[in-house]
């Protein structure tokens, strides 16, 4: 199923409802681009470590901010500081209508996202990323 892929999403989100909006979004919109789901920072940068042994580096990395164990903020640093995956796009998709969270996502160089409410808004967000992943890739 996986065969026929040409690049790998990772998404980290620790909202099962959430997860499930995405993977219904993703689903209707790509049959490029493989996605593969962790539930927070930890597992992301777990998944990071063994692409790089097996060439599934993602070619694109969306965090939600607020998960536990590791936030977004820090996942996205700890990425940044691997000369193996600077180069990776990473977005935040995160509900936060903090400034200071909006200002931070500006200066970490991941544009953030906003959360989708529902089905509708979900496939747009989605779409937007999957855009960004699809440009990155081929370029």
């Amino acid at each position: 199923m996986t065969a026929n892929k040409n690049f790998i999403v990772l998404w980290a989100e620790d909202s099962e409802e959430d997860k499930l909006q995405i993977r219904k979004a993703f689903n209707r919109l790509s049959e490029q681009a493989r996605l593969v789901e962790v539930g927070s920072g930890v597992e992301a940068l777990a998944f990071m470590m063994e692409s790089s042994y097996s060439n599934e580096v993602p070619s694109l990395v969306v965090l939600d901010m607020n998960m536990p164990l590791l936030d977004g903020r820090d996942t996205l640093k700890a990425i940044r500081n691997n000369p193996r995956f600077n180069h990776i796009p990473i977005f935040f998709y995160s509900s936060t209508t903090s400034h200071i969270d909006n200002f931070l996502s500006t200066m970490l160089g991941a544009p953030l996202v906003k959360k989708a409410l529902d089905g509708k808004d979900c496939l747009l967000a989605v779409q937007q990323l999957l855009g960004n992943a699809t440009s990155v890739h081929k370029g």
